[in-house]
């Protein structure tokens, strides 16, 4: 009887010190639960505060004006200015509205025929418009090479919107008359196309 008795009080001894032991740790835990929450609100608070906190405006860019110029430093720099300033221009349709009001109108009636959505061409990304102003400015026998390129556009057998697409485009750069460009499409065009329009 005495030895079950020292028996029960080892037991409720070894009870009282587990419970000490879980007590301690359920403190350890709340106190870690609690400085998580406090850091996870002041994270989401900063985030929240640099949410409407816009960038410093860099300064604008000069006027690209035509060739003479160095069109690899005006778009580095137009870059720059729309990456870094993101925040300024929330959609793709500010962007080039602020690309064309830093071009001369002489640029723009060049890179017109790309930005009229008529066309199956016309652009869907800022970049395109860019690339589009490097690919006119950056190479000085681009008049050149775009007339080349006009005198060997047939429609042979593709159809015929993907030719009128390209030789819209020449056209808009080479501004040929109405007398030469209706000469021209009847040359270009299709043997069958060029067979209904003289039987019609």
């Amino acid at each position: 009887m005495i030895q079950m008795l020292e028996d029960v009080n080892k037991i409720n001894i070894m009870l009282k010190i587990m419970q000490m032991h879980l007590q301690k740790e359920m403190k350890d835990k709340n106190v870690i639960i609690h400085h998580l929450k406090t850091a996870s609100s002041w994270q989401s608070t900063l985030i929240s505060e640099d949410w409407f906190l816009k960038s410093i405006k860099l300064l604008n860019s000069s006027l690209f004006e035509d060739s003479l110029q160095n069109v690899n430093n005006w778009l580095s720099w137009m870059q720059n200015k729309l990456k870094i300033n993101k925040n300024h221009f929330s959609i793709k349709e500010l962007k080039i509205v602020y690309i064309k009001s830093w071009v001369s109108e002489a640029v723009i009636k060049h890179i017109a025929s790309w930005m009229r959505n008529m066309f199956l061409n016309f652009f869907l990304k800022v970049e395109e418009v860019l690339l589009i102003i490097n690919k006119m400015y950056n190479d000085f026998n681009h008049h050149h090479m775009t007339q080349w390129q006009y005198l060997k556009l047939y429609q042979n057998k593709i159809f015929f919107h993907e030719f009128w697409m390209k030789f819209q485009r020449f056209n808009a750069e080479l501004k040929y008359n109405n007398k030469t460009l209706l000469n021209n499409l009847q040359h270009k065009i299709s043997s069958d196309l060029q067979w209904a329009t003289l039987n019609k």
